[in-house]
């Protein structure tokens, strides 16, 4: 997807002034700071598709015309100085040892919350409904981030309702168009800007539309941007009061609390799951305890085909034998876990749980969460255990 002002270069570049003048009229190219109430930004210029190349299906009508967005606010923003402290927490928690490899994950496996004082899309109470995650663009793939202040632009989509944002700077160049809420034709409009567009998507969609007046008086509310008001972050009642690398850093005793909850919490259904999956399998050989617990848990229509658990502890358990690479490699049947094998399993789950309650008489239960009770797959987190260890944090 191109960008607003890969638009504005491809206007100049392939001398497009005359064209665009003839489908919309008016425009200037300006800077992205001079964008004022009701003023539009030409997204795509008519002919063009949304990667900036000739529309080659003369048949869709939509490309036949040119695109404009109206914002619904702009508002500066400096989640640039907060991201370089916040990708380094990213690192700590995503990077762990496996045999002699270390590695970065792209997700994180272990204390999943760690996030949780992030100055920007922190996982806090004082965020929960606050749309302040650190800014990317949808033409970008969401990869480039900005690197100095930049403006956040927020818009509703004009046809599937949907809230975007979009970070520029305020010195980049994009093709403005003057009062275009009022002054262009809605099949040009690409955002929720008029009551039009909103009543047609409310109407669609089966909602109870607002009145003309409410609609209009909310995208006044909605409208404070003004270039001569002082730079200041629109989070900043938050990210202000961050102002070294330890503000980032999560409450270290709530994340390691969080991890053994969750890890308890697996391990049950895991053994839940591998108990359902013996019985149903071996049920002359299944642990009388364990055939007692599964009917208790299921019922006794374990052994109808259209069980919709079967399917899931079979899932389980062929999953963790796999982790734990306790296939027996002659056995006949390759579908199906030896019972010996099961209660391999069954074993490793019952060790692990044991550790879990051995967790609360820990001195240091950080130091024994990475030593004992990091998922399958993790043998270390290096770079966290660096930090508890130079920070004496136990």
């Amino acid at each position: 997807m191109q960008s607003w002002r890969d638009t504005a270069r491809q206007l100049d570049i392939d001398g497009l002034e005359s064209q665009l003048y003839a489908d919309i009229g008016e425009f200037e190219i300006t800077t992205a700071d001079s964008i004022s109430f009701n003023d539009g930004i030409v997204t795509r210029i008519a002919g063009f598709n949304w990667a900036g190349q000739h529309d080659l299906n003369q048949d869709d009508n939509y490309f036949s015309y040119s695109s404009v967005l109206v914002p619904e606010n702009i508002e500066w923003c400096d989640c640039h100085k907060h991201n370089l402290h916040q990708n380094k927490v990213h690192k700590i928690f995503k990077t762990i040892q496996k045999g002699k490899s270390i590695m970065k994950l792209p997700n994180a496996h272990n204390f999943t919350e760690y996030r949780h004082n992030f100055a920007h899309g922190g996982d806090s109470e004082e965020n929960e409904y606050l749309d302040n995650y650190p800014c990317q663009n949808i033409w970008d793939n969401n990869e480039i981030r900005p690197s100095k202040w930049h403006l956040r632009f927020t818009f509703y989509d004009g046809h599937a309702g949907d809230k975007h944002r979009a970070w520029i700077y305020p010195d980049d160049k994009i093709i403005r168009v003057v009062n275009a809420r009022d002054t262009i034709s809605d099949q040009y409009h690409d955002s929720m800007c008029n009551w039009n567009i909103y009543n047609d998507y409310c109407m669609g969609e089966g909602f109870t539309p607002m009145t003309r007046e409410q609609f209009e008086r909310e995208i006044g509310d909605n409208w404070t941007w003004d270039v001569e008001k002082p730079k200041q972050c629109y989070n900043h009642e938050i990210c202000s009061k961050y102002s070294k690398f330890d503000d980032y850093m999560p409450d270290f005793k709530h994340i390691a609390k969080q991890h053994v909850h969750f890890n308890k919490q697996d391990v049950s259904n895991k053994m839940m799951m591998l108990g359902l999956y013996e019985v149903i399998n071996y049920p002359d050989h299944a642990d009388s305890y364990i055939k007692k617990l599964v009917e208790k848990e299921y019922g006794e229509n374990i052994f109808d085909g259209t069980f919709f658990y079967s399917s899931l502890a079979n899932s389980v358990t062929h999953a963790l034998a796999k982790d734990l690479k306790v296939y027996v490699k002659k056995q006949d049947d390759k579908n199906i876990i030896s019972f010996n094998d099961i209660s391999l399993l069954l074993d490793y789950l019952d060790k692990k749980y044991n550790k879990i309650k051995g967790y609360q008489y820990q001195e240091k239960p950080l130091t024994y969460i990475l030593d004992n009770l990091l998922t399958i797959g993790t043998d270390d987190m290096p770079l966290l255990r660096e930090y508890i260890l130079e920070n004496d944090i136990n």
